[in-house]
């Protein structure tokens, strides 16, 4: 297989590595959360009406016979509220479980690719007897291989699921891991677009957007001392971080295979 075609074919995997989550997915989980809590409380509380002696009989307890002996029908909707709460809430933290598995899945997706397509470009730069570009590359390449610790999804969702407070352990390191690897790409990026530039065919491409340096355990106390509110802003991050950081992606890889096809048209 040409070099080319190694590049297109690494291109071409993102559409099952770099996943683009929705951004109202994973607050679809917390929702069903909250409204689940409330119906827990309405039918704690009709319960508690039941359960006052003063209140027996009178208008706001119902008992009708309908057939079945001492059919309380309060008790009988308080059931079903309490059923329906509890169903909106195993819905909504299986969706939360599923949203976990697919921010770390992702992460470990792209990352794979990644490290694939960029020793594949120092290949070729390398072709092109631009070996100092080349070897860059590819120090820059065993530094991510170092600092990117492959995580297993499923694993992680059921420590979350046994030990709930390990979900910000989860939050630190898809935080910290998309940040460093970013990092790492910007300056993937200038070595490619070096190049590029010595080969004749400079690219337009210029990262317009570069993940934070987040402070995760500020992001863990402000999470607890808010009760959950500023949380939120934090699933919002780890689920926009890397969505813009795989449309920059596709920026510079549709720009830089479409120069690298012209490059060997010209020499054709």
């Amino acid at each position: 297989m040409s070099m080319i075609e190694r590049l297109r074919q690494d291109i071409r995997m993102r559409n099952d590595t770099d996943y683009v989550m929705p951004i109202w997915l994973p607050f679809i989980s917390i929702v069903l959360l909250i409204i689940g809590a409330m119906f827990f409380i309405v039918a704690l509380a009709m319960s508690d009406v039941n359960n006052i002696p003063s209140l027996q009989g009178s208008t706001v307890t119902i008992t009708r016979n309908m057939g079945i002996p001492g059919l309380n029908l309060e008790a009988s909707v308080g059931a079903s509220v309490l059923g329906a709460g509890s169903a909106l809430i195993v819905l909504g933290g299986l969706i939360q479980l599923y949203v976990i598995y697919k921010w770390i899945d992702r992460m470990n997706k792209h990352f794979k690719r990644t490290i694939i397509f960029y020793k594949d470009l120092a290949d070729y730069f390398d072709e092109k007897g631009l070996n100092s570009r080349a070897e860059s590359m590819r120090t820059i390449i065993r530094q991510m291989e170092i600092e990117q610790t492959e995580h297993g999804p499923f694993l992680w969702v059921i420590l979350v699921l046994i030990v709930n407070i390990l979900l910000y352990y989860v939050y630190h390191f898809l935080t910290k891991d998309f940040y460093i690897h970013n990092r790492r790409e910007l300056y993937l990026w200038e070595e490619a677009s070096k190049a590029m530039e010595e080969l004749g065919h400079p690219l337009m491409f210029r990262s317009m957007y570069s993940i934070p340096d987040r402070n995760t355990v500020l992001y863990f106390v402000l999470s607890l001392i808010t009760m959950g509110v500023f949380q939120l802003y934090w699933v919002y991050a780890l689920t926009v971080d890397p969505n813009n950081h795989f449309r920059e992606h596709m920026r510079f890889e549709d720009e830089l295979i479409s120069k690298i096809e012209k490059i060997e048209e010209n020499m054709a």
